[in-house]
């Protein structure tokens, strides 16, 4: 809780699938999974052998807003249309506004530098022995 009162805004601007969508989001996932951790899910639609990607915006608009829409993360509440973006998508340009220090990626940090990144699905390049 208490982080959200201290979050620095950050703006983006994201290029996907022809269009333009610039955002200061509280929480911004791209994922290829169900589960972002810990049993939590934002993107419960996610599939890894579906060849998109998953991509999950809220807007970090006031801090009742922000701790209404966490609280609705932890309990696995629905979030409407009008209150995030959720699309499928194959890739994206992410283009911060203002350099950014770190990005998570898979749980780990990252030392982010650059003013511009690239995202995009690679299908079918992990290769996995199982059982079956």
């Amino acid at each position: 809780m208490k982080t959200l009162f201290t979050i620095k805004e950050k703006y983006f601007i994201i290029d996907v699938d022809g269009q333009r969508i610039i955002t200061k989001p509280l929480i911004l996932i791209i994922s290829n999974t169900k589960q972002q951790g810990y049993n939590f899910t934002v993107t419960p639609k996610a599939r890894t052998d579906d060849g998109f990607l998953d991509m999950f915006i809220i807007e970090n608009i006031s801090n009742f807003k922000n701790i209404k829409n966490i609280f609705k993360i932890i309990f696995g509440i629905k979030f409407s249309h009008s209150e995030c973006i959720y699309k499928k998508i194959r890739n994206l340009n992410l283009t911060p506004k203002k350099p950014i220090d770190s990005f998570q990626i898979d749980g780990e940090n990252l030392i982010a530098n650059d003013r511009f990144y690239k995202i995009k699905l690679l299908e079918k390049k992990l290769q996995l022995i199982s059982p079956n």
